[in-house]
């Protein structure tokens, strides 16, 4: 299940579609961390794009390599 539609769902988050940024603060994080379905929002893989490990995207260094270009590029080749 893609991340973006965990972050959408209403069982999930409060009021998903309002921006707060005071839902990953140290005190909500702790507060819904005995929920097993609301602590979803805070697994430490939710903003991996292209999964992880096994079943890990197939071009997913393809993708990291073609950004690093195009941001180089947009930079003047100048990444320090």
């Amino acid at each position: 299940m893609g991340s973006a539609i965990l972050q959408r769902d209403p069982k999930i988050v409060d009021d998903p579609w309002a921006f707060r940024p005071e839902r990953f603060m140290a005190e909500a994080v702790q507060a819904r961390k005995n929920d097993p379905l609301k602590s979803l929002l805070d697994h430490k893989l939710i903003e991996k794009p292209f999964s992880f490990g096994a079943r890990m995207c197939l071009g997913a260094r393809l993708a990291e390599m073609e950004m690093m270009i195009l941001i180089s590029q947009k930079h003047g080749g100048k990444i320090t």
